[in-house]
């Protein structure tokens, strides 16, 4: 590395940074990293967390068999309890994104039921809003069509 102020002052002459200087630099940015996982970390345990309890007040007829089972591999019981949560593929998150808010939807969806008078709709909003933090912190950005917002 070379520092283009150091160049000018010494007039010309390369200066080196120091290997203190690199191996600060390449730390920081490895804690950087640390914190992001263990975020992440916390919030797959807060979704999870989210998951269970909308499991836990749903009716049968409330979740998708098919996307429930995934999900258990993925969010419940059945999760490979070795696997780094902060390393989740985006292919598998985004899905993992579809499926929550389709349970939570699904929640919600109760016309029997005023929403005043029953749990499970505070359950699904909980649900969305772990969903909306995961989504925010495990997918990218995608690009907006011009012109809309």
């Amino acid at each position: 590395m070379t520092c283009e102020y150091c160049t000018e002052v010494t007039g010309g002459a390369v200066v080196e940074a120091p290997d203190s200087v690199v191996a600060r630099e390449r730390s920081g940015a490895a804690a950087l990293a640390l914190l992001d996982d263990t975020r992440k970390r916390g919030i797959v345990a807060r979704l999870r967390q989210r998951y269970g309890e909308a499991r836990g007040v749903s009716a049968p007829d409330e979740s998708d068999p098919q996307h429930s089972a995934h999900l258990e591999w993925i969010l419940g019981a059945q999760r490979n309890l070795v696997r780094d949560e902060a390393a989740l593929d985006p292919r598998i998150s985004e899905l993992v994104v579809l499926w929550l808010q389709d349970f939570a939807h699904r929640l919600d969806g109760r016309q029997d039921v005023a929403p005043a008078e029953d749990s499970r709709h505070e359950t699904a909003r909980e649900l969305r809003a772990a969903t909306t933090d995961f989504a925010e912190a495990f997918l990218s950005p995608r690009p907006r069509p011009e012109g809309q917002p």
